[in-house]
């Protein structure tokens, strides 16, 4: 269980943090018109950053030189 914790983890916080910084985009800046595709509603300024935090989070585990990834490029012979 711990080791699935571990593995989730990265992404997870990433994702709460987007959504986070939805919300605070929304409330600060937002769309007063409504023609805003992302800023329009509260729902899509909270997914839409939620997803990109997931995505970076799930991209960037276990990159070159990160997270105990390694850094050697062999070429082709």
């Amino acid at each position: 269980m711990l080791s699935v914790w571990r593995s989730i983890r990265r992404p997870l916080i990433l994702a709460a943090a987007g959504a986070i910084a939805g919300l605070i985009y929304y409330y600060a800046v937002g769309c007063k018109t409504g023609s805003c595709g992302i800023a329009s509603s509260l729902f899509s300024s909270m997914v839409f950053p939620g997803f990109m935090g997931l995505w970076i989070g799930i991209v960037s585990k276990g990159g070159c030189c990160c997270s105990g990834g390694s850094c050697d490029i062999k070429e082709k012979e």
